[in-house]
């Protein structure tokens, strides 16, 4: 890999970057393509992945810490295809709130819940997205979740024996499916209550003010997007790392493919045996660093439930 901190080549684990090969003797630890994007350049494609990374951290960070976000008033996003959305959403019997997931970092996270209205199965569908436009951020979750509020309904009852068994013990919990899936079961809500009581409900532009006035870059050119989203990474503590994992095929294309790595943030997991968030220093840190209460958190202060995310 190459340390965009201290512009130098690093060792990391092949396992991190070249996953799921399937043996054993490769089994250092069950990743993901988590921090794995695409682009039309090398800046592209690092940004992509660098996004994603900031989007998991802070929506492991929410969900663990049990923290109240502040609410977006949507009626103060403008556009229509927010608008649209949350109508879209309507139709099929849900209210979206979307939610400022920023934790200690500056760059815009947000966080669509979609609550079914009649509280019946398909309770809860949660979505993120990270941009450098808040805008942009919103629109990429609201999209995400309503992908999955049609099927919803169906897939838990399909499943409800299983999900039942889940919500009585968490280490049934072992794919990707079932994280989000679990949440389509009502009693599953109370272990969301505070998405439901967030901290405020503020005007969009009041939400981001600071950061569309002050710390947003607006040259246009995307190596200055990712020396701002690596700023932010570098001045919490973390460094950046590349892995170029462009095939041969893809550069005849013009196309190029990199896993980025930020070694500390907290990493997305699925299955309730294999969570490494709990376990990191930044869980216990990230919520005061941000201001989100005054001491660091507690063993005791974690929501420990699978999270629900897809």
């Amino acid at each position: 890999g190459w340390s965009l901190r201290d512009d130098r080549p690093v060792l990391v684990p092949s396992r991190l970057v070249y996953y799921s090969a399937g043996v054993a003797a490769d089994n250092f630890v069950f990743e993901c393509s988590n921090g794995c994007a695409i682009g039309g350049c090398l800046e592209e494609a690092v940004l992509g992945g660098l996004l994603e990374l900031v989007e998991r951290d802070a929506f492991l960070n929410a969900w663990y810490g049990n923290a109240r976000l502040t609410e977006i008033d949507m009626a103060t996003v403008g556009g229509r295809t927010a608008a649209a959305m949350v109508e879209r959403a309507a139709l099929q019997g849900y209210d979206v709130h979307v939610l400022d997931n920023r934790i200690d970092l500056a760059v815009p996270v947000v966080t669509a819940l979609a609550v079914r209205r009649d509280g019946g199965p398909g309770t809860l569908s949660f979505a993120a997205a990270a941009s450098l436009d808040p805008l942009g951020a919103v629109e990429g979750a609201l999209s995400e979740v309503l992908t999955y509020i049609p099927h919803l309904s169906r897939q838990t009852e399909e499943r409800r024996p299983e999900l039942e068994a889940m919500a009585d013990d968490f280490f049934q919990v072992r794919h990707l499916k079932d994280h989000a899936q679990l949440y389509g079961l009502p009693r599953m809500a109370e272990h969301a209550r505070s998405y439901l009581e967030p901290l405020a409900v503020r005007p969009f532009d009041s939400v981001y003010r600071d950061w569309e006035s002050t710390a947003r870059p607006r040259t246009g050119d995307l190596r200055d997007d990712v020396l701002a989203v690596t700023g932010e990474l570098v001045r919490a503590g973390h460094d950046v790392i590349v892995v170029d994992q462009t095939t041969p095929e893809q550069e005849h294309m013009g196309l190029r493919t990199v896993s980025t790595l930020v070694p500390g943030l907290l990493p997305i997991d699925f299955g309730w045996n294999r969570q490494r968030a709990p376990l990191m220093p930044r869980l216990r840190t990230a919520l005061r660093r941000g201001g989100h209460r005054t001491t660091d958190l507690t063993d005791a202060e974690i929501r420990m439930v699978p999270h629900p995310f897809p």
